[in-house]
């Protein structure tokens, strides 16, 4: 049965069960069950006697009783691991003893209580043990480990690590007794001296595993003796024995060629020579520790690089002479390096780190901490080039700003370890796009980052979840710690917060895309509503910025607790905007009848904040068929303002929307949330003042009043929905570049174009035919003024002519009468 994380939450009733269903288990793993009792594994032991192997490290509540139960129930136990039960005792360690005589591996690593007694049992009791972890249990003396020594005489691993009471008498009766040891564990046994190890070496030959971290007394003379008697050593801990020398190291190159592992930190005595030695020596060197060794130069790492082409750890920890050469040299020869620690090396520059980032790909902890002439470069490099990086320590690096950060955020996803402590130029907007892109964070250190507020300790809460540990030590403007920003968070009311309004406000003035994908990514792993509303709601929200949003995986159709849509919470001028997008998402995904937590489906959200738009942009009537073809409730009652579709329509004097909603055969009766009815809306906003000039408002109120629209329209209405926005075309959204919607609106466009340049051709010509008309008036007039010339004329005429007559009778009569 597997162990790990998932058996946190292991049961009494669940060890029943197995107690019950499984009398044939032989192998049960427990380990890191935090919440286990006595009482399970009482149950399990009592159940399972034929189990040879269990392991209940670290669950950490068990006592006596649950031991000495599986001592009592198990007796064919080969494996039992105990590690860090801290409340076991003698009692329970000698039960075992007593009870499971087959045992050959005993792990007791941080078992505290325990004293010689039970370690005396165990030697008496097992004989045939070949493994014993006593780690930590710091109260044994060499009394135990004689013991151990003469009754488990095939012991091939032995850890002693911190048994600070243990000395040379110890080592010496285990080195004189298990010629077979393959393993030997003395870290920090700080009373060891040199002729315990070698007492070692002489008797030990099969040693492939040597820790002597600590044991400060050693010199040149145990390590020389160890590295002629060991030759299968693959590992070698010397960590801290400052005593020895070049000379040791030498010896150890020439005599352990199998070593893969070698540790060497704080050996302050040795120089180029022994790690020349160890690069010529040991070609199979995983790894290689020098931290503190501050004589060591290029020389030393540039003959490391060219001789230990398969080194995947390396600690060069204040070697503070190096340079770029050497590190440069690493990068070259070590493409396997996965971990690499230069902390302190403060000679180190960019062009160090960029050969880093370039040569090793494979890289997962880097520490540059105290490298104070990094800049941003160094580290953008990094994150562009090691990708799989779980732990970086910028430690101290003073000249990084938040674009390092920012492009660490975005190239090493898999971080669990970030060390920022006093990177003084950090804001807010650094750790914004740490949250973002950083979401198995377990450790973030912002020590002495002064700069940092409470917008950053709620961008983390939120957006790392597995965030344990975050220092916020000597950061003055933070007020909130994990804890606090986590319930912030969880609070109802949180998108109208202050803390919201602070995180957005980061966002916003950084004007970033990485920080906007960085609060997609809180708004999701924080379980809050999409970035979208939190925008909205801090009134960040913008048509740019909600394309962003959406482009990173904001959903457009998402609702709030109060299942309310962003746009209640928008602008009105955002409208159109929401309208767009959510038609073509709509084209795109045919998905318009899927419903929405607030009862209504998508299409008629989209239809509801359509009608809204229409003070800024009036949809023309092949959008709300479309809308409808696509599955538009047209009588559905809109869930924040309690109106339906054709009430919001007329309380707009939507003339097209209108005709729209009553061809495709809307209700006119329904009632809103208030009881009106959308002939009472349009009563009401036909009698508001001015509305007698209104037409709009005066067309709709006898739309309303007819209940029906003109048939031609009503025609032209229900072919549109049928075709789904184009008369043209098939039933359903279209597939194409051109949809519809866009070609309908196109067509009106074209039309409305070739009436305007009907109209200016007309007035042109009305124009011309006027000046014609002004000109034949003026011929008019002046031929009536001739004509009353001649009219005069001939009055005139008429006149002279009958005086002519009368002349002409006088002149007659005078001459008759004279005849």
């Amino acid at each position: 049965m597997g162990g790990g994380n998932s058996n946190k939450s292991f049961t009494d009733a669940m060890a029943a069960v197995v107690a019950e269903m499984c009398p044939n288990l032989t192998s049960l793993i427990l380990r890191s069950c935090t919440k286990l009792t006595d009482a399970v594994v009482v149950a399990v032991a009592g159940g399972c006697p034929n189990l040879t192997s269990l392991d209940l490290g670290h669950c950490t509540k068990l006592t006596d009783a649950a031991v000495v139960a599986v001592a009592d129930g198990c007796p064919k136990l080969t494996t039992l691991n105990l590690d860090s039960c801290s409340n076991i005792t003698d009692a329970a360690v000698v039960a075992v003893a007593g009870g499971c005589p087959n045992l050959t591996t005993l792990n007791l690593h941080g078992c505290r209580n325990i004293t010689d007694a039970a370690v005396v049992a165990v030697a008496g009791g097992c004989p045939n043990l070949t493994s014993l972890d006593l780690y930590n249990c710091y109260d044994i003396t060499d009394a135990a480990v004689v013991a151990v020594a003469d009754g488990c005489p095939n012991l091939t691993s032995l850890i002693l690590g911190d048994c600070t009471k243990l000395t040379d008498a110890a080592v010496v009766a285990v080195a004189g007794c298990c010629p077979n040891l393959t393993t030997l564990n003395l870290h920090g046994c700080r009373n060891i001296t040199d002729a315990a190890v070698v007492a070692v070496a002489g008797g030990c030959p099969n040693l492939t595993s040597l820790d002597l971290n600590g044991c400060s007394k050693l010199t040149d003379a145990a390590v020389v003796a160890v590295a002629g008697g060991c030759p299968n050593l693959t590992t070698l801990n010397l960590h801290g024995c400052r005593n020895i020398t070049d000379a040791a190291v030498v010896a150890v190159a020439g005599g352990c060629p199998n070593l893969t592992s070698l540790i060497l930190g704080d050996c302050t005595k040795l120089t180029d020579a022994a790690v020349v030695a160890v690069a010529g020596g040991c070609p199979n060197l995983t790894t290689l520790n020098l931290r503190g060794c501050r004589n060591i130069t290029d020389a030393a790492v540039v003959a490391v690089a060219g001789g230990c082409p398969n080194l995947t750890t390396l600690n060069l920890t204040a070697c503070s002479k190096l340079t770029d050469a050497a590190v440069v040299a690493v990068a070259g020869g070590c493409p396997n390096l996965t971990t690499l620690d230069l902390t302190a090396c403060s000679e180190l520059t960019d062009a160090a780190v960029v050969a880093v980032a370039g040569g090793c790909p494979n890289l997962t902890t880097l520490d540059l901490g105290n490298c104070s002439n990094i800049t941003d470069a160094a580290v953008v490099a990094v994150a562009g080039g090691c990708p799989n990086l779980t732990t970086l320590d910028l430690w101290r690096c003073s000249k990084l700003t938040d674009a390092a950060v920012v492009a660490v955020a975005g190239g090493c996803p898999n971080l669990t370890t970030l060390i920022l402590r006093s990177c003084t130029k950090l804001t807010d907007a650094a750790v914004v796009a740490v949250a973002g892109g950083c979401p198995n964070l377990t450790t973030l250190d912002l020590t002495a980052c002064s700069n940092i507020t409470d917008a950053a300790v709620v961008a983390v809460a939120g957006g790392c979840p597995n965030l344990t540990s975050l220092n916020l030590g000597n950061c003055s403007k933070v007020t909130l710690d994990l804890h606090r920003a986590r319930t912030a968070i969880a609070e109802p009311g949180f998108l109208a917060s202050q803390h919201a309004r602070a995180l957005v406000g980061v966002v916003t003035l950084a004007n970033s895309p990485e920080l906007l994908q960085a609060l997609t990514h809180f708004c999701h792993r924080a379980h809050v509503p999409s970035p979208v509303h939190l925008m909205a709601r801090c009134n960040a929200l913008s048509p740019d910025t909600l394309n962003m949003l959406l482009a990173y995986g904001a959903d457009l159709y998402d609702l709030d607790d109060d299942n309310k849509h962003a746009y209640v919470h928008s602008p009105a001028s955002y409208a159109p905007a929401f309208v767009g997008l959510m038609i073509e998402s709509l084209r795109a995904n045919a998905d318009g009848g899927d419903e929405l937590a607030n009862g209504i489906n998508k299409a008629t959200l989209t239809l509801f904040i359509a009608l809204h738009a229409s003070d800024m942009t009036p949809f023309p009537i092949p959008v709300f068929a479309f809308l409808i073809n696509t599955g538009a409730d047209i009588n559905a009652l809109e869930p924040s303002l309690g109106l339906r579709p054709l009430h919001i329509a007329v309380s707009l004097s939507n003339i097209q929307a209108t005709m729209a909603l009553l061809a495709a055969g809307a209700d006119v009766w329904s009632l809103g949330a208030n009881a009106e009815t959308a002939l009472a809306i349009a009563s009401t906003v036909l009698n508001k003042p001015g509305s007698d000039t209104n037409a709009a408002a005066k067309e709709v109120y006898n739309l309303i009043v007819n209940g029906a629209v003109p048939e031609p329209v009503a025609l032209y209405v229900r072919d549109t929905i049928v075709a789904g926005g184009d008369i043209g075309g098939a039933a359903g959204p279209s597939t194409g570049t051109a949809t519809r919607v866009d070609k309908l609106e196109a067509e009106l466009a074209d039309t409305k174009a070739k009436l305007a340049a009907t109209e200016a051709e007309l007035a042109a010509e009305l124009a011309d035919t006027r000046a014609k008309l002004a000109a034949t008036e003026a011929e008019l007039a002046d031929v009536r003024d001739h004509v009353t010339i001649a009219t005069g004329n001939i009055a005139a005429f008429q006149t002279d002519r009958a005086n002519i007559l009368q002349y002409v009778d006088n002149a007659i009569a005078a001459f008759q009468a004279s005849r």
